[in-house]
């Protein structure tokens, strides 16, 4: 399944992880795996520096929470 843009790529990762290793909380889903920018961009084949502003971006908008544990709202 291919999925054209990098910011679609990132969603459906962490839809994936979510659904993998997600633990419902209050706000979402808890992710307690660790995972870096690093590791998001090999994984799916962009530059970590894409990875960080959309990563960003999804803070922002609210549909992530950055901690030591990512939280994924919805």
């Amino acid at each position: 399944m291919s999925f054209s843009t990098p910011y679609n790529k990132i969603c459906h990762l962490f839809y994936i992880l979510g659904h993998l290793f997600g633990e419902p909380c209050p706000n979402g889903l808890r992710v307690k795996k660790h995972i870096t920018h690093q590791e998001i961009a090999d994984l799916l084949g962009i530059h970590r520096v894409t990875v960080s502003k959309i990563v960003n971006d999804l803070h922002k908008k609210g549909v992530i929470k950055l901690s030591s544990n990512w939280l994924l709202s919805y």
